[in-house]
């Protein structure tokens, strides 16, 4: 069964509003992969591939919350659902304000790829991109606070 946008917005749009990135990951499969974007994996911490065979990506790209005093809220923004190719992409706002006082916003792409089959299919990979930099520069200035 293809992507309907209804499913797209149930395990997205919903679970991001609700819960942030960790309600997603109770829509990926077992051997689901969350990919990070930044053109430097030295300069983000939680830049790269998290598998969640091997270990839990909620607790590590979930890490960045530890430099706000409560966690990100996502304004979603747009949502575009390839259903021939069980494929959504979302636009989103991420907002907090961090341990230091200071107001943080950034902005998201997340390209999603679902199972082929299934009525209620899984989130098999996931690529995000933002602004690495802002993230990297926020973590330093707050992580330690």
């Amino acid at each position: 069964m293809p992507l309907t946008e209804s499913w797209a917005r149930e395990t997205l749009v919903k679970s991001l509003e609700t819960g942030g990135i960790p309600a997603v990951f109770a829509h990926t499969a077992d051997d689901s992969v969350w990919t990070v974007v930044s053109p430097s994996s030295k300069a983000l911490p939680i830049a790269g591939k998290h598998d969640k065979a091997t270990h839990d990506p909620a607790t590590s790209i979930g890490r960045s919350n530890n430099c706000f005093t409560a966690p990100q809220r996502y304004e979603i923004t747009n949502l575009l659902v390839l259903p021939e190719k069980n494929t959504a992409v979302l636009e989103m706002i991420a907002r907090a304000t961090t341990k230091k006082g200071k107001d943080f916003e950034n902005f998201h792409c997340l390209v999603v790829e679902y199972e082929k089959e299934g009525e209620k299919p899984k989130i098999i990979r996931t690529r995000q991109y933002m602004d690495s930099a802002l993230l990297a520069e926020t973590m330093k200035a707050n992580e330690s606070s």
